[in-house]
Parts: structure tokens; C-alpha cells; sequence
């Protein structure tokens, strides 16, 4: 994937997504919450989460697939078609959000 700008120059890239998941591993050391026997709702981190621009929410989904989670994570996004987006893919339902 990737995002561009109105101009159609690069935002984003998917190539960043081991970048976003090294970033998400500093902030919330822990395992990944993937696999028979982890319970996505177990108990949150007592960490907070701010980010500003989602992009195309490559820390966002790290973040909320470790366990772990963060108790409080919110996202400042500004650009009415990546709110868009965040919401087509359920972003104002996660726990914790």
C-alpha cells in the first residue's frame, strides 16, 4: 500500500512496515497477539498511545496486536480521506481507542 499527497508524491509506503513495527515494539515491549490461547481482550498495558497522522496505520496495527495492548491509544488524524479510511476499517470500534 501507500499514500499519497494531493500532487501524488509519497506520504506513506508500505515498505515502511518494519520501521512502523520496530517503532511499535519500543513503545509496548511484549509478544504479539496472534495464535491459539492469547485472548484479545486480556489486560491492557498501562501505557498511553498518542499519535499524530495515521497514515496507513502501520504502527497503529502493530500497537493493537501486541499484548499487552495499550490501555489508552488515540489518533489524531486530520485529512477527511483518512478519516475516511480509518473508519471503513473499523478503527472507531477497537478497544481501547
Amino acid at each position: 500500500g501507500r499514500l499519497l499527497d494531493e500532487g501524488g508524491r509519497g506520504v506513506m509506503m508500505g515498505w515502511e512496515a518494519p520501521l512502523m513495527r520496530r517503532h511499535a515494539e519500543a513503545l509496548l515491549p511484549g509478544r504479539l497477539g496472534h495464535g491459539p490461547g492469547l485472548d484479545p481482550d486480556s489486560d491492557a498495558a498501562s501505557s498511553s498511545v498518542l499519535n499524530v497522522g495515521f497514515g496507513l496505520g502501520l504502527v497503529d496495527g502493530d500497537l493493537h496486536e501486541r499484548r499487552p495492548r495499550p490501555l489508552r491509544h488515540a489518533i489524531v488524524e486530520a485529512h477527511p480521506d483518512v478519516l475516511a479510511e480509518m473508519r471503513r476499517r473499523g478503527w472507531g470500534e477497537r478497544p481501547g481507542l
